[in-house]
């Protein structure tokens, strides 16, 4: 019941019910994977996120992740920082059998949406970070998109909280929305 009800408030928000229009900021995110035997995946993934996010730099170490950080609160002691990151998949399983096994429930503390977007699915939980050196409350989406026969791009978002979030800023607010949309609508561009 809990996932059909938050499913439903994130798609009538993501409808635009009663959800203010946000300005977007384009991010594109390196991708370069080369799996044995098989050949590699180089492009760009484009996403979009809200202009008020900042960015921060690129590890030197990995230019295939995008850190931003954003305060929920307009400014408040409630600060998510977000990882936009993507990994290289080869396997039969199908798109939406991806999300069920990396949104596996072991760590779910609530299931927020599935659901199918072109050439694959996607998917956002609350997760539970306790075992982290700080607890924290978390986000993760994944957005499967199928790139050729038996190869997926799983474009995976990480959101961390720190401070005193609300149940409404973690569930509900810019952030679930903005994952949400990441991984429903990022889009590979090869390089060839």
């Amino acid at each position: 019941m809990a996932l059909a009800a938050t499913s439903a408030l994130l798609a009538a928000q993501a409808a635009g019910a009663s959800t203010p229009t946000v300005a977007l900021k384009p991010i594109a995110v390196s991708v370069a994977h080369a799996v044995p035997g098989h050949d590699a995946v180089e492009g760009t993934l484009h996403v979009a996120v809200p202009k008020s996010w900042r960015t921060l730099r690129p590890a030197q170490h990995d230019p295939g992740v995008v850190t931003l950080r954003f305060a929920p609160g307009g400014g408040g002691a409630c600060v998510a920082g977000i990882s936009i990151s993507t990994r290289l998949a080869v396997t039969r399983e199908s798109a939406t059998g991806q999300v069920a096994h990396a949104l596996a429930p072991g760590h779910r503390v609530l299931a927020l949406g599935r659901g199918r977007r072109p050439h694959g699915a996607w998917g956002l939980d609350e997760v539970d970070s306790s075992a982290a050196a700080v607890p924290t409350r978390s986000l993760y989406a994944i957005g499967v998109l199928h790139v050729r026969a038996r190869e997926s791009l799983q474009v995976r978002v990480l959101a961390s909280f720190t401070g005193p979030c609300s149940d409404t800023a973690v569930r509900s607010g810019q952030v679930p929305r903005t994952l949400r949309r990441v991984a429903e609508d990022a889009r590979f561009a090869a390089r060839r």
